[in-house]
């Protein structure tokens, strides 16, 4: 009646439409409400987040300013997020660690994936491919020798089969104005092939870490035995000895911005070669 009706009639419509869909949103609450179960309430708790919506104001492209042209706000969130050219990096340095022989990398094994797939989950956003990890897993139980397969000669020939990604912009809470680019970040949606494959090496990398004993007593992350706890005892423990022998103590922090973006891949390829990880694995890398 809503599209068909004009006039009085099609006023009358949308108020009883919209009576109607109130209505129902109101019994549909209060079964919520009243038959819930744990997990529909964690599900719950996370709408105060807002709803979702597929375009982004305007941006402040350049001064006084403001566009909503899908290139230019392209154009300026690129600036904003990504390096286009960092400044020339040795790949050798004064202070790398001293070279390791070089260990062997056995082949991936059938346990190995079936282990990283128990751990995702089927709602992990697909990347470009579109595959989730619903169907790899069906896939996997279907031809596990084919993943072997490929993701060994992947690790063996030094070639990473699925390196693009799709970035996804969302704003930032509370910001005061979405107008400026810095009020967003970016998501890198990547391919769960390449998710699962990388969760397998991450694994790898870590137990050799470990097994070969790489990582200096000063590293508290990624060690055994070593937290974030044990990070601010020692903290606490400098700090008072310095105190109580009289002298000043002054801690440094740092919060680097776009650490991750402006790694420097020759430089940390050449570690991962003084660390005595295989050409192969770091050709990957």
């Amino acid at each position: 009646m809503v599209y068909h009706s004009t006039g009085p009639p099609r006023k009358l419509a949308i108020k009883a439409l919209c009576r109607t869909i109130a209505a129902s949103k109101h019994k549909w609450a209060h079964n919520f409400l009243h038959h819930t179960t744990s997990d529909n309430l964690w599900e719950a708790a996370a709408w105060h987040k807002g709803r979702s919506i597929k375009r982004i104001p305007p941006l402040l492209i350049a001064p006084e300013h403001v566009s909503d042209n899908t290139l230019e706000m392209t154009e300026a969130l690129k600036d904003r997020f990504f390096v286009t050219a960092g400044p020339h990096v040795h790949p050798s340095q004064p202070d790398d660690p001293a070279p390791l022989p070089t260990h062997s990398l056995p082949p991936i094994t059938q346990e190995e994936i079936a282990s990283a797939l128990a751990s995702t989950s089927n709602k992990s956003a697909p990347g470009l491919s579109g595959i989730p990890y619903q169907l790899i897993k069906w896939a996997f139980r279907s031809w596990p020798d084919c993943f072997l397969d490929i993701f060994n000669a992947s690790i063996s020939l030094g070639h990473h089969l699925w390196s693009d990604a799709l970035v996804v912009v969302i704003p930032k809470l509370a910001k005061p104005d979405y107008c400026l680019p810095k009020a967003y970040r970016p998501i890198s949606l990547l391919k769960c092939c390449g998710k699962l494959l990388e969760k397998i090496i991450a694994k790898r990398v870590l137990h050799d870490s470990h097994h070969y004993d790489i990582l200096p007593n000063t590293q508290f992350g990624s060690c055994n035995y070593h937290c974030a706890t044990d990070a601010a005892l020692c903290l606490v423990h400098n700090a008072q000895a310095t105190v109580w022998a009289g002298s000043t103590a002054s801690v440094v922090l740092f919060d680097i911005q776009g650490f991750f973006d402006n790694i420097n891949i020759d430089h940390i390829v050449h570690i991962f070669l003084n660390l005595g990880f295989p050409t192969s694995l770091c050709s990957w890398l």
